[in-house]
């Protein structure tokens, strides 16, 4: 994913890592609770945003290819996610 994203020329100030437990008493939260209102409910989730706004996600793995999905959920075509229903 990190390639992915330097080599289309993404910024590393504008990538955003949240990493979350696995421990059952803080099972996918993390240290300062950033997930929180994310409704992330698998992980990975990663999540495209624009002006602050989520224009999508990839939930767990693509549906096609990582650079595919990214294409098609930046050129606004319609995009699913795997599990689009939990959202």
């Amino acid at each position: 994913m990190m390639k992915i994203l330097t080599q289309a020329g993404v910024q590393q100030q504008q990538i955003r890592l949240i990493f979350v437990s696995n421990e059952s008493n803080s099972y996918k939260q993390s240290p300062q609770h950033e997930e929180a209102g994310k409704n992330i409910k698998r992980v990975p989730t990663l999540i495209v945003y624009e002006n602050e706004k989520e224009i999508g996600r990839v939930i767990e793995y693509p549906v096609v290819s990582l650079e595919k999905d990214l294409l098609t959920i930046l050129r606004r075509e319609n995009y699913v996610p795997n599990y689009g229903s939990m959202k």
